[in-house]
């Protein structure tokens, strides 16, 4: 092989490794292209956008639970709902990270397969930061206030009945223990001395 043309291969197997680089770093990358976030009145009416505030639970399973606060638009209301999240931080992915639990959010989530879908390029942001009060903020004067949680919503559990008759009031066991310690000591007493009674009587 002649020496231009070792030249040329080298210079032409380099740039095929620059090229097959470049593809690699570029391409995912470019798989996530979200467009900027627009106004709320843009989502009004669109019955694949759902609209709502609340409060992020522990994960599961079956998805991140998040208790609504209001409820702006969309289909599913209710107290409690189910987020399909992309969680992590992955960008090129549209990878998105999870919300803390106990902080409240605001979501503009999308439907898919009849999911609550969030993801990098569903706008959302908590409430107590400057994006989520202008969130909340456009979203209560293009919607209305959103009415507070909906029904159907994961309130605490009643408290237990209390039986018929008992009156509510619950029953301290110490001073029946105590009251009953005492009787039995001033019983075994009364026995004692009896028997130390006779015990001292004259002889026969």
């Amino acid at each position: 092989m002649t020496a231009p043309l070792r030249r040329l291969l080298t210079a032409t197997t380099a740039l095929a490794f620059v090229l097959v680089g470049y593809l690699a770093m570029a391409l995912p990358v470019a798989a996530c292209d979200c467009m900027a976030m627009e106004p709320m009145a843009a989502y009004a009416g669109a019955s694949d956008w759902a609209i709502f505030s609340g409060t992020v639970q522990v994960p599961e399973p079956a998805g991140t639970p998040v208790v609504v606060t209001r409820w702006f638009q969309g289909d599913g209301a209710s107290g409690l709902v189910w987020v399909q999240g992309e969680w992590g931080q992955g960008g090129a992915s549209c990878e998105t990270p999870l919300p803390p639990a106990g902080s409240e959010w605001i979501f503009i989530a999308s439907r898919f397969e009849g999911e609550l879908a969030v993801n990098l390029c569903t706008p959302h942001a908590a409430v107590g930061s400057d994006a989520g009060a202008a969130m909340l903020a456009d979203a209560i004067s293009t919607f209305g206030d959103g009415g507070g949680p909906p029904p159907g919503g994961s309130a605490p559990p009643a408290a237990p009945a209390q039986p018929e008759g008992s009156g509510g009031a619950a029953v301290d066991p110490v001073p029946i223990v105590v009251g009953g310690l005492l009787a039995v000591a001033l019983i075994g007493g009364v026995l004692l001395f009896a028997r130390s009674r006779r015990g001292d009587g004259p002889a026969a």
